[in-house]
């Protein structure tokens, strides 16, 4: 399906007991990350555009829904969880999460969002995008899947041991291009940092 700014693979079926869609193939490739971070100036307003027209799509009824509520206390659950195997980082973390659950951002508009945005999942086939494994997708506010897919590449850009003025740039590119949409570059840097 080809929607303005975005191609959705369609679905096939759906395991609601597993949370498993099966959607058929699309064209592209997997954005590169490396690629991103090398080139901002010409990916983030693409990146952008895309996300913001899944946005506008209409919800299919029944999605879990997502607040910067729920966000903060997911992000306390998996510190408490992995505290055990990495107690020399639990206080520390312990103490990002409470920041985080402090300065949470108001409650926002929750709109069609894909609950699992990073680089694997949108796909480049040269002209447009294309958006895979919606077994995720839920209500949210519009700054969750910016906030992600920068995090994960700006991930990606430390793993590749990218120079930190690229990585600035490239959050810089991000955060810029998001706030056609979102409108608010502290609810962006939330978003990332949680």
């Amino acid at each position: 399906v080809n929607v303005i700014g975005i191609r959705l693979a369609p679905v096939l079926s759906y395991d609601r007991a597993r949370r498993i869609l099966w959607q058929q193939s699309v064209d592209g490739k997997p954005l590169d990350p490396a690629d991103v971070c090398a080139r901002p100036h010409h990916w983030a307003s693409r990146i952008a555009a895309a996300l913001a027209a899944f946005h506008n799509l209409k919800a299919p009824k029944g999605l879990k829904h997502l607040t910067y509520e729920s966000i903060g206390a997911t992000m306390k659950r998996r510190i408490d969880r992995m505290s055990a195997a990495l107690p020399e980082l639990s206080i520390r973390l312990g103490c990002v999460a409470a920041q985080l659950q402090a300065q949470q951002p108001a409650p926002a508009e929750l709109v069609l969002t894909h609950g699992d945005m990073h680089a694997g999942n949108l796909l480049w086939d040269g002209n447009s995008f294309a958006l895979i494994d919606l077994d995720t997708a839920a209500l949210g506010p519009r700054a969750l899947d910016h906030g992600t897919l920068a995090a994960t590449l700006v991930h990606k850009a430390i793993e590749t041991d990218a120079r930190d003025a690229a990585i600035t740039t490239l959050i810089d590119r991000l955060r810029t291009a998001a706030l056609d949409e979102i409108g608010d570059e502290d609810t962006f840097n939330w978003c990332v940092a949680a």
